[in-house]
């Protein structure tokens, strides 16, 4: 099919493959510069929330010592009650997108091995071990 295209328009075929690798190269550097940019933001959201953290810390001491207790037992506990919620939240976000990312990239493999889910050789859950 092609070698008929260049018939009619010499030089078709390698312009259109130049054309492809240039449409590579913008999509990979459009990826780059997303993740790069997902990265940036992501680390200047910890720096602010890390600098948040020990700003209300302080603001707990300077309570404590003035003899504010309460109120400094407040902030305290909420500061740290947040630092930590974040940490578990921030775990089982990352927990769920690797397990979504390992189901999807199963399904991609057996797509692309032609299978379907639960035809290969290995026994189906339905099937025991047991004799």
């Amino acid at each position: 099919m092609l070698a008929e295209y260049e018939q009619v328009w010499p030089g078709f075929t390698q312009n259109l493959f130049e054309m492809v690798r240039q449409q590579e190269n913008h999509r990979q550097h459009l990826e780059k510069v997303t993740v790069e940019g997902n990265n940036r933001r992501a680390s200047q959201g910890l720096w602010i929330g890390a600098a948040l953290a020990v700003l209300f810390l302080i603001a707990a001491f300077v309570l404590g010592l003035r003899g504010d207790t309460a109120a400094a037992s407040v902030i305290a506990g909420v500061d740290i009650v947040g630092l930590a919620t974040v940490f578990v939240v921030g775990r089982r976000e990352q927990r769920e997108e690797r397990q979504a990312k390992a189901k999807l990239m199963s399904e991609q493999v057996t797509q692309s091995t032609g299978q379907e889910s639960g035809g290969g050789d290995a026994p189906s859950e339905t099937q025991s071990s047991e004799p």
